[in-house]
């Protein structure tokens, strides 16, 4: 049987035998994700070669597998040489050629760096850090573009720019990138194949024999799967099943299954902080469910996968009992559709103040869900103690007697006498799922994708509340937990059919440092396991060197301050979005009327709501800029850019769309006055979905003084809609 060993540690404790002068230093950095393991300092004189044996010889034994970073000072000159090698690999093989640095994924147990050389080189010093798992989502060069403004970047962008700081790489599960697999392999990088949810979710689906068949590519060190949701509820104990069995299959033994999913993959036991069982109170039976504020967690309790029919009327149930209730936003219980879209009018809300056991009840019909799915979601008050019993959904306008078996009620457990079976995320089902990933080595993968706050404050809460605060309760289910965790962060601010980039006023970018930096400073991350990012197919270039830059900083050279000190909300454009109509903006229409402020939701059809992205912040707030051209004066806004750093570079984004859109871009003028514009970084595309077009014209200019004046026009006769105007600092890399 080939079984994994358990994580036992995050951090490589690395003892070090060397045979050469030199003292030998061991540092610890503060960063609770990367360990200095070992500096070893050599004496800077020239070396000289040994006839065939190593130079220098450093045992190293760890108790747990993962990523070493290795890094060698040397200066080598010609005729000479130097390498390092791992164990009993020969000189051939070494994982370093001469000064330089790299990382390498390596088994629990003893292992053996030794430094060889030729001639005299000067060798400095050899530095061994643990690393997480850094992982690039995805590699796809071999795709195609579509109008949705997937960016393609291809191997030598990978080259230039991101390669030497990560250390796994997803792409398709496409055997054609095999040989980009063999070249990544080769640097001692770890592939891993993407794929769905769709074919495991199917009943008559062998896990054990669908994942073989995977893990048995030797193009693929593992499989990421993309993602479990809520159906996947049913599904978790064949899940479970299937991993304990496969654990006993030698060619998926050494490779590694990963699960996307969200922030409530890992079974969160705070809820029982706030969602109390309570058998000194029924209204009826022996136990009813206690709920008490909760402080910042945004905590619920549900049922899951409830089957309803959008029109149709159904009743909504539940006894409450009240002591000092002040009612919040969504305290008692309400019906959900998929993606939280809507509350259904199916609100059922206790009262406020004392009150001793009453029924109350809420007739409702739901809208349509995505999925054709639905949940009872239970919110606790925001002060006092509410308790809850005897909860029932049933088709009709009326509510029926409750009885615990009726069949009638669509819920499970609808009084708690079964404790928690049922409720609390699914934890029932949820454990044992997660109980055989973890004992088989494999991987959670959890999305904390955060839009951008309004302010540098709310952005910090946000992170303390739904990133810091949500991983530090992992912990509380097992030890082990955070050592089989990748943490995944977002894109942001290159498509306009996935952003999180929602101010034209805040830097993404500086979201994403301020996510980094939790990481490597607060106590909740310590021991964890990888970091990542999705998707490639998002992300300009722009951001992807940000993303490597982020990713050396924190996660290879393991600092723990600020990587950047740009500021979060940026004064180089004012009213960017045209929240507050036409302020800061000068305006030259091309006639009367033709340039005016108006509500988003008076665009034209496809309404608002279907001309905004799937996850797009377009339209950005509640007004838009609209312009007419029909002759050949142009319209034209214009405001001064200001604080610049002359010698920088800074980046232009300006979004529109017209009812009159074809597949091309609309023309345009930006013109940026003094600056000098970057065209061969400059881009234009319309991204298209059905009927929905949006333009993105994107210009990147190097700052010649501290303002520059901006005007914008329209390039030919057409109606259009502009939103979204915004100045960055642009990062060079």
């Amino acid at each position: 049987m080939i079984r994994r060993r358990l994580l036992h540690s995050a951090v490589l404790c690395i003892a070090v035998l060397v045979t050469l002068a030199g003292p030998l230093a061991l540092t610890m950095a503060d960063n609770t994700v990367v360990k200095t393991l070992v500096t070893h300092t050599f004496d800077a004189q020239p070396a000289a070669g040994t006839d065939g044996n190593p130079f220098a010889s450093i045992e190293l034994r760890r108790p747990a597998r993962g990523w070493v970073h290795l890094r060698l000072d040397a200066t080598v000159g010609e005729g000479q040489a130097v390498a390092v090698t791992v164990d009993d690999a020969p000189r051939e093989q070494a994982v370093l050629s001469g000064a330089g640095e790299t990382m390498r994924h390596v088994e629990a147990g003893p292992h053996t760096l030794r430094v060889w050389v030729d001639g005299t080189p000067v060798l400095r010093q050899l530095t061994v850090r643990s690393a997480p798992e850094i992982m690039v989502y995805m590699f796809e060069a071999l795709q195609t573009p579509t109008p949705e403004m997937w960016y393609i970047h291809p191997w030598e962008f990978f080259e230039q720019s991101m390669l030497d700081n990560c250390n796994m790489i997803v792409s398709p599960y496409n055997d054609a990138y095999r040989p980009y697999a063999e070249m990544w392999r080769a640097r001692g990088g770890k592939w891993v194949g993407n794929q769905g949810m769709a074919t495991l979710r199917k009943a008559e689906t062998d896990a054990v024999e669908y994942w073989t068949g995977l893990l048995g590519n030797p193009v693929f060190d593992g499989v990421i799967h993309d993602e479990l949701l809520a159906t996947d509820v049913p599904h978790y104990a064949r899940y479970a099943d299937a991993l304990n069995r496969l654990a006993d299959v030698p060619v998926a033994g050494e490779k590694t299954v990963y699960f996307y999913g969200g922030t409530r993959i890992i079974p969160d036991l705070a809820n029982t902080r706030y969602f109390l069982l309570d058998e000194t109170q029924a209204s009826e039976g022996s136990t009813s469910l206690r709920c008490i504020p909760f402080a910042d967690e945004a905590l619920t309790i549900r049922q899951y996968e409830l089957k309803l029919e959008p029109g149709k009327a159904y009743t909504l149930s539940a006894h409450f009992r009240t002591r000092g209730v002040k009612t919040g936003t969504y305290t008692g219980i309400f019906i959900i559709n998929d993606g939280w879209y809507s509350t259904n009018n199916s609100m059922l809300r206790p009262p406020n103040g004392d009150t001793e056991w009453q029924r109350y009840t809420k007739t409702f019909s739901p809208d349509a869900s995505r999925n054709g799915l639905y949940q009872l979601v239970i919110c606790p008050p925001d002060e006092g103690e509410l308790w809850i019993d005897c909860v029932q959904l049933e088709e009709g306008a009326a509510a029926t007697d409750f009885t615990a078996t009726d069949p009638r009620n669509m819920l499970g457990n609808p009084s708690f006498e079964a404790g928690y079976e049922g409720w609390m995320d699914n934890l029932t089902q949820l454990r044992p799922f997660v109980d055989a990933v973890l004992e088989h080595d494999h991987w959670f993968a959890p999305e904390f994708y955060r839009n951008e706050a309004a302010t540098e404050e709310q952005a910090r809460e946000g992170i303390r509340k739904q990133l810091t605060n949500v991983v530090a309760q992992w912990a509380a289910y097992r030890e082990d937990v955070m050592e089989h965790v990748m943490i995944v962060f977002s894109a942001g601010n290159g498509s306009i059919r996935y952003s999180n980039d929602r101010f034209p006023d805040v830097s993404y970018k500086v979201l994403l440092d301020l996510q980094f930096h939790a990481l490597a400073n607060e106590p909740a991350f310590e021991g964890l396991g990888g970091v990542g990012f999705w998707s490639g197919h998002y992300i300009d270039e722009e951001l992807m060197r940000f993303y490597a830059a982020l990713f050396r900083h924190y996660c290879i050279e393991g600092n723990t301050e600020r990587f950047t000190d740009d500021p979060y909300q940026m004064d180089h454009l004012a009213n960017g979005g045209f929240e507050s109509g036409t302020d800061g903006w000068t305006l030259s229409p091309a006639a009367d009327g033709t340039i005016e402020v108006v509500a988003a939701a008076a665009m034209p059809k496809p309404e608002v709501g279907e001309r905004r992205g799937t996850y797009s912040p377009l339209p950005e707030g509640k007004s838009v800029l609209h312009t007419v051209r029909r002759g050949e004066t142009a319209n034209s806004i214009s405001q001064t850019i200001r604080n610049l750093t002359p010698g920088r570079l800074y980046s232009v984004r300006v979004h529109n769309t017209s009812p009159e859109q074809d597949d091309t871009p609309l023309p345009l003028t930006i013109d940026l006055g003094n600056a000098e514009v970057l065209v061969d970084r400059s881009l234009d595309h319309v991204w298209q979905r059905g009927e929905v077009h949006w333009n993105y014209h994107y210009r990147v200019f190097r700052a010649t003084a501290p303002e520059t004046q901006l005007t914008i026009s329209d390039g030919a006769p057409y109606e259009a809609y502009w939103d979204f105007i915004a100045v960055d600092p642009y990062f060079e890399g």
